[in-house]
């Protein structure tokens, strides 16, 4: 376990990307192991992320719930993006978590509106900053390297942000440029799309540490009957008071891909706690079983009167879902061979099995003299000397 070597006054933080259904010794005891109860006490934190139905999406978020950090499953190719953007805007989504900031803005794909200047047809988009912020970091993402060049300006400026520390950093790569700006002005910002490939995926969001703060959760998944689920979603929104009147709607995923809309209401019949008191629910039910993501936007206006806009995701798992014939992972009382094994330090047997013919070549294109050989092998394999040795008898018949 890493738990040490980090720097000065930051938190130790590990992301789990896995494909797989195999970590045996999470509540077994092993080499290391039960590693469940260590991690309980500590203070390391742990965000996972499976990929695809062979994750054992029940173990990845019991990992992220003990160590207070995020799951998800990205799907591999459901949604509005794949992979690699989807696993972008995750990377994100934790680093505001950590940073305790909020998402006011995030838009996918490029901006509409555009203006044309020299031949070429630029992209425009623009985002609301709020008062009083002490910073806030906008990102840009492309799926595709130098797919497009973006440029930021604030309100009432002709002239782009450009670093100039420490009130403002830009950090750039053939992918993605984020800006971390102190004390931005509020109003409107703009930000020009210069796109060289259209066919990139393509996505901008911006966050701050802000007064006005939504919270989603927590996750109270009750069964109902055979193979029916409710989760109740809920989202509190609350400044110095809690904020009524505001919307919150958006989307959940299903295991299989498809979208399905929400709205959350703060009516008092929908597990939202009372009617206007700035906590916004939904019972969901759910049938399908593996993993859901759940969007959602919250607009709305403060009790500062101020408006504001909130984006916020989650995820939640339905146990069943069913994985390949033979998966290793938790409960196998002996991993596969190959898989969690000491094979150099093992004493193993094998079985060969070997057959031939041989066909001359006579003269006047004729077979001269045909042969053949059978034989079988039972061998032992076993470390001797600092490596590997067989020993075995050979059986066989040669026929010549």
């Amino acid at each position: 376990m890493l738990d040490g070597g980090a720097t000065a006054g930051h938190e130790p933080h590990i992301v789990l990307l896995t494909e797989e259904n195999y970590a045996p010794f999470w509540i077994q005891p092993g080499p290391g192991g039960p590693l469940r109860p260590m991690f309980d006490t500590d203070h390391i934190r742990i965000d996972t992320v499976g990929v695809g139905g062979d994750a054992d999406d029940t173990l990845l978020m019991d990992i992220a719930a003990v160590t207070d950090g995020e799951f998800r499953n990205l799907n591999e190719g459901s949604g509005s993006f794949f992979l690699l953007s989807r696993l972008a805007d995750f990377y994100k989504t934790v680093d505001e978590d950590e940073r305790g900031e909020q998402r006011f803005y995030y838009a996918e794909g490029f901006p509409s509106a555009g203006i044309s200047l020299a031949a070429v047809r630029l992209r425009v988009g623009s985002f609301v900053v709020e008062p009083n912020l002490d910073w806030m970091t906008v990102a840009f993402h492309a799926n595709i390297d130098n797919a497009a060049t973006v440029r930021l300006f604030p309100p009432g400026s002709a002239v782009p942000i450009t670093a100039a520390p420490p009130m403002t950093t830009l950090r750039t790569d053939p992918k993605h440029s984020v800006y971390r700006i102190r004390e931005p002005l509020p109003g409107i910002w703009t930000y020009v799309v210069d796109p060289h490939d259209l066919s990139a995926e393509f996505f901008a969001v911006a966050s701050a540490p802000t007064s006005l703060t939504t919270r989603v959760g927590p996750g109270q998944l009750t069964r109902r009957g055979a193979g029916n689920y409710a989760m109740p979603l809920r989202m509190w929104i609350a400044d110095r008071l809690s904020v009524r009147g505001g919307s919150v709607s958006g989307y959940v995923r299903r295991p299989d891909g498809v979208k399905n809309p929400i709205t959350l209401s703060d009516n008092g019949l929908s597990l939202d706690g009372g009617a206007n008191d700035g906590i916004y629910g939904l019972q969901y039910l759910a049938i399908l079983p593996g993993a859901y993501y759940v969007s959602l936007r919250a607009p709305g206006t403060s009790n500062a009167g101020e408006p504001y806009e909130r984006y916020l995701s989650t995820a939640f798992v339905l146990p069943g879902q069913p994985k390949r014939p033979i998966q290793p992972g938790e409960g196998l009382p002996v991993p596969p061979r190959g898989e969690g094994c000491f094979c150099d330090a093992e004493t193993r047997r094998s079985l060969s099995f070997f057959g031939g013919v041989n066909i001359p070549h006579g003269a006047f294109n004729t077979a001269a003299d045909p042969s053949y050989s059978l034989g079988i092998k039972p061998a032992w394999h076993f470390p001797a000397w600092g490596g590997r040795a067989s020993l075995g008898p050979l059986l066989g018949r040669d026929n010549f």
